[in-house]
This record gives structure tokens, C-alpha cells and sequence, in this order.
């Protein structure tokens, strides 16, 4: 069952350093999105709306999809799957 949240409300989404440096150097997206992130353990946790998760996967996919590195490529399509997984626990009410 599907956790629902009030749009433009944020959640916490845990990013590693590595994939944080994914999407800084592979992607479009802003590279300053986890610059607020606290520290926990060997992460980051990220405040981030369900829109702007979706529009980081939206990224992600397009660097995948024109990546011609494929060990790049796997790990592009391994955050994209890390994102929809997280995207798939909530419901925007």
C-alpha cells in the first residue's frame, strides 16, 4: 500500500557518494542537488519532492539511454531502478 503525501511535500532519499558523483558527472540534472543533504552513515539523505525525484529519473534515463559506456550505462539503470522504487512507495493526495 502506497504512502500518501501532500504534494510538493519532501522526503528523505538516500543517495550514496558514488551516485551522487553519477549524477553530477553523467547527467543534466543539477549538480548541487545534495548539497543540502545531511550525512548519515556512508550516505546522504536528500530532501526531495516526488516531482523533482521524477524529473532526476527523468535525467537519469536520458544519460542512460545515450551513455556509450556500458559499465556507466549499469549503473545509470541501477539508480533509475533505486528511484522507482522509492517513487513507487508514495501517492501525491
Amino acid at each position: 500500500m502506497k504512502k500518501k503525501i501532500p504534494e510538493g511535500e519532501t522526503i528523505r532519499f538516500r543517495v550514496t557518494p558514488a551516485e551522487r558523483t553519477l549524477v553530477r558527472d553523467e547527467t543534466f540534472f543539477d549538480p548541487n542537488f545534495a548539497n543540502l543533504a545531511e550525512c548519515e552513515g556512508n550516505a546522504f539523505v536528500v530532501p526531495m519532492t516526488l516531482l523533482d525525484m521524477d524529473e532526476l529519473q527523468g535525467y537519469v534515463a536520458a544519460a542512460a539511454n545515450h551513455c556509450t559506456d556500458k559499465k556507466v550505462q549499469a549503473k545509470l539503470d541501477r539508480f533509475f531502478e533505486k528511484l522507482q522504487r522509492c517513487l513507487d512507495k508514495y501517492e501525491v493526495i
